[in-house]
């Protein structure tokens, strides 16, 4: 839509969003950054966001169906 950015989706900057999502992917938690000073309603979005899109950082797992197969529950992530 015309004059809608994906921060107005978001309903934060990314200004403020990006140091957000750097500490809580290095395994910080919100109360942690809730003492470090970030805005609780910020944090709220963010982690919010990470928790639902989870899936997409995550490799789908693929069975492997050949006479090399590791045992016949063998699976790994997609080479290609």
């Amino acid at each position: 839509m015309k004059g809608v950015n994906d921060e107005d989706e978001l309903g934060i900057s990314y200004h403020d969003a990006d140091p957000i999502l750097h500490w809580l992917t290095l395994g910080y938690h919100v109360g942690d950054l809730e003492r470090m000073g970030f805005d609780p309603s910020a944090l709220e979005t963010v982690r919010r966001r990470l928790e639902s899109t989870h899936w997409k950082r995550e490799l789908p797992t693929v069975a492997v169906l050949s006479s090399s197969a590791i045992g016949e529950f063998y699976l790994r992530p997609v080479d290609y």
